[in-house]
C-alpha cells in the first residue's frame, strides 16, 4: 500500500496481494481481475496491448531464461484478449518490434 488509496492523486487506488512473491507473470495475471472491471473497448484496445508491450521489454531487458519462457506464455494468452483484429495485428508487430532492440513502443 505504497501509494495509500490514492486520494492524493485524484484517483482511487485498490490492492491485490500475492500469497508469495510469485514475480511479475503472477501479479499480471492478478491484474485480470482489474481488466475485467474496466471498460473492455479502451482495456482491450489500448491498455491490454501497451501493458503487454510493456511487459515484453521488462522481459527482454531484465528477465531471467525462465522468466522470459514464462512470460511469452502469459504474453500468447492475453493476445487473445485482444478482440480487435488490426489492434491485435500491431501488437504483434509491435512485440516482434522489441525483439530487434526498439523500445518505448505504445498505441
Amino acid at each position: 500500500r505504497v501509494l495509500g488509496s490514492g486520494k492524493e492523486w485524484g484517483a482511487k487506488f485498490t490492492y491485490e496481494i500475492q500469497d508469495k512473491p510469485n514475480g511479475l507473470a503472477e501479479a499480471f495475471i492478478i491484474g485480470a481481475d482489474f481488466m475485467d472491471m474496466a471498460k473492455p473497448g479502451l482495456i482491450k484496445n489500448f491498455c491490454l496491448p501497451n501493458s503487454l508491450l510493456t511487459y515484453k521489454e521488462y522481459l527482454l531487458d531484465y528477465g531471467d531464461k525462465a522468466a522470459k519462457k514464462l512470460g511469452e506464455k502469459v504474453i500468447k494468452r492475453h493476445l487473445k484478449d485482444i478482440t480487435n483484429r488490426k489492434i491485435k495485428e500491431k501488437t504483434i508487430d509491435k512485440l516482434a518490434e522489441l525483439e530487434t532492440g526498439n523500445r518505448d513502443l505504445y498505441f
